[in-house]
């Protein structure tokens, strides 16, 4: 006979389930064959190779991302400040042209401007994030 572990109730030698509260009694047999004991290099080596694995960042979709929002980009990289600081530019820029028409030429060279800065710094960040990723 066994004896559940959790409510005690006697079962029968064949059974894999306790008949009171359902309780596993025991594991089902396992039909694999025994493995050879790894050598503890063996064992590091796998510990190394199961880390995980950081995905690596891409540069056309943080320069898209700046086509869309200037600024975009950076935040992608986790640059979020100089992000923000491009994006906030962005809106200044774009209210000044909405209100002084005269602005429109001067407004649409800084926006230009800042879209080459924002997109140059945001391939240097993924190129940087992608080679630090490569490393680790």
């Amino acid at each position: 006979m066994t004896y559940c572990s959790k409510c005690g109730t006697e079962n029968e030698d064949n059974d894999m389930f306790c008949g009171k509260c359902g309780q596993r009694l025991k594991q089902p047999e396992e039909t694999k064959e025994p493995q050879p004991e790894k050598a503890s290099n063996e064992i590091e080596l796998e510990r190394k190779t199961e880390t995980k694995t950081v995905k690596q960042k891409s540069v056309g979709i943080g320069i898209l991302l700046n086509f869309i929002i200037t600024g975009l980009g950076l935040v992608y990289t986790a640059e979020y400040a100089m992000g923000v600081f491009f994006i906030l530019v962005e809106m200044i820029v774009s209210a000044l042209m909405l209100t002084y028409p005269e602005f429109m030429i001067s407004g649409l060279m800084i926006w230009v401007v800042a879209f080459i800065a924002s997109s140059y710094l945001s391939y240097i960040s993924i190129v940087d994030f992608n080679k630090k990723s490569k490393e680790e």
